[in-house]
């Protein structure tokens, strides 16, 4: 055993010599928190190369557990140039690690985000390439924990709950199988919806919501929300409002737990002062901030993100910040989770129309990371086998 060893060790020394000195990097606030792995650690010997990535997150307050985050990708020879051959491991090539590429130059670089098990304050995993018959096994699930683009009827699906004032499936909470989008409410008189997604917010620390809106086609009037933190159950037991209500409380008006960011243009016509967005708690007419702006009825498709973190919310519309507010409470103080989206119309009408619902984890600010010097399987080997022959003459 031993003479096969050193024989191994010769033949590959022989093959490596050129590319045996490494170079070894300092990486400036990126603590190693575990020792290179060796050889028998190799995850597959179909990828030839490998590197460490540093995560930092030694600013943030918390362990983060099931994260994704961003790591930018350098183009290295080896690598498929469209980088479909990338994979990711833990630190020990135990288990693959899901990912998605969210965007790519050939040969150049990416942004790839990645799902960690756990992040302490700092955190070691690996990126491994150099398989040219590898395909690409990024998934977009490695980023998020909600994504609807409505290419199927969600309501069917059973991921989402849909409560309906009138009780007309085909004009409150419908899904449009031609544009693959969800009309909350179409241009009828006193319609009203609640549809609830199937994410409890309260097992998130910190979250990120997008999706695309349109409001338009009818008289201007009415409005829909984005509720978070709501509570479902109350919908169960009272339909949704339709009017000025916007579905976010019940049709008697009483009020229904939770938060909301409302897209009011209810006052109709072309009164533009009237039209806001405005952070609501408990019922429509509860405003803690608000924003004037004419876009929530235009019948344009606008982008929103509502971000929360640790009792701050921050709302911006195509990219634009409309308003910051802190809460005044933590995610452990609110006593519900529902996450969804009402809307209503009144004797003023508008289609209210949402896609491309998409919910991730938030946490500020992110960990950082630098991918490191590259190991190549060959060069391994010889290292992991010169260890192993030392320790015999020791």
């Amino acid at each position: 055993m031993l003479a096969q060893a050193i024989c191994t060790v010769l033949i590959l020394t022989c093959v490596t010599a050129d590319t045996a000195n490494v170079s070894q990097n300092h990486v400036s606030r990126f603590e190693e928190i575990s020792p290179q792995q060796p050889w028998d650690s190799w995850w597959d010997e179909d990828w030839v190369y490998r590197a460490r990535v540093f995560i930092d997150n030694q600013y943030n307050n918390e362990i983060l557990t099931e994260f994704p985050i961003p790591i930018q990708v350098p183009y290295r020879p080896g690598m498929r140039p469209d980088f479909s051959d990338i994979r990711f491991t833990d630190v020990y090539g135990s288990f693959p690690l899901p990912y998605w590429i969210e965007e790519y130059e050939r040969t150049s670089g990416a942004t790839i985000w990645v799902r960690v098990p756990e992040i302490p304050a700092a955190a070691n995993i690996y990126i491994y390439y150099g398989n040219p018959d590898a395909p690409s096994e990024s998934d977009l699930d490695a980023y998020v924990e909600l994504y609807e683009p409505f290419v199927e009827d969600p309501t069917l699906a059973g991921d989402w709950s849909v409560y309906r004032h009138a009780g007309n499936g085909s004009l409150e909470g419908c899904w449009d199988p031609s544009n693959e989008v969800f009309y909350l409410t179409r241009r009828g008189c006193d319609l009203g919806v609640a549809a609830f997604t199937a994410v409890d917010l309260n097992q998130l620390n910190g979250w990120s919501l997008v999706f695309e809106y349109l409001v338009g086609g009818g008289s201007g009037g009415e409005g829909f929300t984005t509720m978070f933190f709501k509570d479902e159950t109350s919908y169960t037991e009272a339909v949704p409002s339709c009017g000025n209500g916007l579905g976010f409380t019940t049709a008697d008006g009483g009020e229904i737990p939770g938060f909301g960011v409302e897209f009011d243009a209810r006052q109709g016509g072309e009164n533009l002062s009237k039209r806001h967005v405005a952070l609501i708690e408990n019922h429509v007419d509860n405003h803690l901030t608000h924003a004037y702006d004419a876009r929530v009825s235009d019948g344009v498709w606008h982008s929103v993100e509502l971000v929360y973190y640790q009792g701050d919310v921050n709302l911006t519309l195509d990219s634009d910040t409309l308003f910051e507010y802190n809460l005044g409470n933590t995610r452990d103080g609110f006593g519900y989770g529902g996450l969804g989206f009402s809307a209503a119309t009144g004797e003023f009408t508008n289609d209210h129309i949402i896609d491309n619902v998409m919910l991730r984890k938030w946490t500020d600010p992110m960990p950082a990371s630098l991918v490191g010097d590259e190991e190549s399987l060959i060069q391994t080997v010889v290292e992991t086998s010169f260890g192993y022959i030392k320790s015999l003459y020791r």
